[in-house]
């Protein structure tokens, strides 16, 4: 199985909610998702009008959705975080949803390094996201790409930060040795 890493551009946009709202009805006990995200209804404005914005799509041979993730500016809709992210430029991992039939294949991990990529290449210094314990290997996956807990809101849901900066350039200079 071979598969592509894109940047979404409008003209995907329905096909994109669709994809995603399908994998919050399969992953998300009802009722505890947005069934109508606001993001994806604003999806131009939110992710292709932004230069600190981009939604990512894995896409397979055949030019179907596979995976998704994205990044945005942190706009402070957890105010429980307010003091605890104070000062500093973030950015929030969003979207991040693998097709249960293509798992453990790297999509998350290749999705995650582009998304990564351009945070830092636009500036951002730290990369904040939530995740619930329950969804399939979201919690491990996280904590393997170097995010720590920052704030449990409840016994399922944590939020989780990482510097993302510094990290990436030291990364990059072993490269060049």
């Amino acid at each position: 199985m071979t598969y592509t890493i894109r940047i979404a551009d409008a003209d995907r946009k329905d096909r994109i909610a669709d994809f995603v709202k399908r994998q919050q009805e399969r992953l998300y006990p009802e009722g505890t998702y947005d069934p109508d995200p606001q993001d994806l209804k604003r999806f131009e404005e939110t992710y292709c009008g932004s230069p600190h914005a981009r939604f990512f799509l894995a896409l397979n041979e055949s030019g179907e959705i596979v995976g998704t993730g994205a990044v945005r500016p942190y706009n402070g809709r957890f105010p429980f975080l307010a003091e605890s992210l104070a000062g500093e430029h973030y950015f929030e991992l969003v979207r991040f949803y693998i097709d249960e039939s293509h798992r453990r294949k790297g999509i998350g991990a290749a999705l995650f390094s582009e998304a990564e990529d351009f945070g830092v290449a636009v500036g951002y210094s730290q990369g904040v996201l939530h995740t619930s314990v329950y969804l399939p290997g979201g919690y491990p996956f996280w904590i393997s790409r170097g995010y720590e807990d920052l704030f449990w809101e409840t016994d399922q849901i944590v939020h989780m930060r990482k510097r993302v900066a510094r990290a990436k350039a030291i990364d990059k200079g072993r490269g060049k040795g």
